[in-house]
């Protein structure tokens, strides 16, 4: 791997590991406003590509089909992102599933990290293989939702993105440019 692209990765799995450890920071500390938090935010995300993609097709001076579709898109994930902030509990539910699948795939990310990229570089690669199938296990437990209670799964969640961040980081300076 080239330098730029070491460092680009490098960069990505920086704020990538921090962004997951700020969540599972708010999870574990305030379980009962994260989940309503967390709908309302991607509501807010909806809505904002909603306008996005509306202002986008009232500016454009050509309208084709593609563009008509696209409106259409946006109003409906704009409808879905008002919903998301009038009413965030319908989707608090799923947000075990959701989630599990989430960081089953970090897991996954992570798991190909250490086969193809950490056991090249690092002597002790396969601590964050063992750390891959504990996340991927976790992310399977999250799926299954065996606490039955939101804020329960909430501090799982959380404690389970601040391992996966834990062990992001400790990747992080086993990649290295080779040249």
């Amino acid at each position: 791997m080239n330098s730029d692209m070491v460092k680009s990765i490098r960069s990505n799995m920086l704020l990538t590991n921090i962004i997951l450890l700020v969540v599972g920071l708010s999870f574990v500390i305030w379980p009962d406003k994260a989940s309503d938090m967390f709908v309302r935010v991607l509501g807010g995300i909806l809505i904002a590509c909603a306008v996005f993609e509306i202002g986008k097709f009232l500016i454009e001076k050509k309208k084709g089909m593609g563009d008509i579709v696209t409106i259409i898109g946006g109003i409906i994930v704009g409808a879905v992102g008002v919903f998301f902030m009038i009413d965030p509990a319908w989707l608090v539910g799923m947000m075990g599933l959701v989630f599990g699948i989430i960081v089953i795939l970090i897991g996954l990310l992570h798991l190909h990290q250490s086969l193809f990229i950490i056991k090249a570089v690092r002597p002790v690669w396969w601590i964050s293989l063992i750390i891959s199938f504990c996340v991927i296990i976790l992310g399977i437990l999250i799926c299954t939702n065996p606490f039955g209670l939101v804020n329960g799964i909430f501090v799982f969640i959380g404690i389970t993105l601040i391992i996966e961040a834990v062990a992001g980081f400790y990747n992080i300076p086993a990649l290295k440019a080779k040249g």
